[in-house]
């Protein structure tokens, strides 16, 4: 018997390049999953900073509220800052500052433009022509000053209070701003009391409207019927034989 000559065909073993090629694939593959880790724990790391910074601003633009209205508007804008270190958070610092907002103010062109959007200018040009209705006039160049007025009250009684929360060094330095307004109400009661006095004082001139006004000089107050001095008609009660009493 012969013996069987050795076979020509493919070894069954790996080349040495084809063993390369794996090992590179393997590690594209490894190098992107690492990084995939890690990009995933800086995420978590950057969420679990941003609700740590969420929940000390929250805090922290309480204390502020509470210390701006305890000190008044009056000292002008408020500034503060300093840091966490008592609640357990060194490396987070954070700013309060309060400021006090620009308010428009308008003049009578001003509330002319909006009457007349509103088709309310046609209307009282042709009253004040004719003669019909002067206190809708007096009124529209009354009515600048007391806004004007009204925007100085209500800008003294309002600060816009902003904080912000810093943490990180560098690059990965952050911050978070939370803002909110403060109101005074004492201020604001007293542009309310104003705003009814104005009212009061404009209903009761001569064709001002007479729906909530005081009434006019030539008018004579109505007494209800049945009580003394009261025109009572036919079928209303007579007044009291014994007459008012003294």
């Amino acid at each position: 018997m012969k013996p069987r000559p050795p076979s020509r065909g493919r070894p069954g073993a790996f080349s040495l390049l084809e063993v390369m090629v794996a090992l590179a694939i393997l590690a594209i593959g490894l190098v992107l999953l690492l990084q995939v880790q890690a990009r995933s724990a800086r995420l978590a790391i950057e969420a679990k900073d941003v609700t740590v910074a969420t929940m000390l601003a929250r805090g922290k633009l309480y204390d502020c509220q509470t210390d701006l209205l305890k000190k008044g508007f009056s000292v002008g804008d408020y500034d503060t800052d300093g840091n966490f270190d008592d609640e357990g958070y060194p490396t987070f610092f954070w700013e309060c500052h309060g400021y006090k907002p620009e308010m428009p103010t308008a003049d009578s062109g001003d509330i002319s433009g909006a009457a007349g959007s509103l088709g309310l200018g046609a209307a009282n040009d042709a009253a004040s022509a004719s003669g019909q209705n002067p206190a809708q006039e007096m009124g529209m160049q009354f009515l600048a000053p007391v806004l004007s007025q009204m925007a100085s009250v209500v800008g003294d009684s309002i600060r816009e209070l902003v904080v912000v929360v810093r943490w990180g060094e560098g690059e990965d330095r952050s911050e978070l701003t939370v803002t909110t307004h403060v109101i005074d109400k004492g201020p604001v009661a007293q542009v309310s009391n104003m705003i009814q006095q104005q009212a009061r004082a404009l209903g009761g001139l001569p064709g001002g409207g007479g729906g909530g006004g005081m009434p006019a000089a030539d008018q004579k107050p109505v007494t209800p019927p049945g009580m003394p001095g009261s025109m009572s008609g036919p079928g209303s009660a007579p007044p009291p034989p014994w007459g008012p009493r003294g």
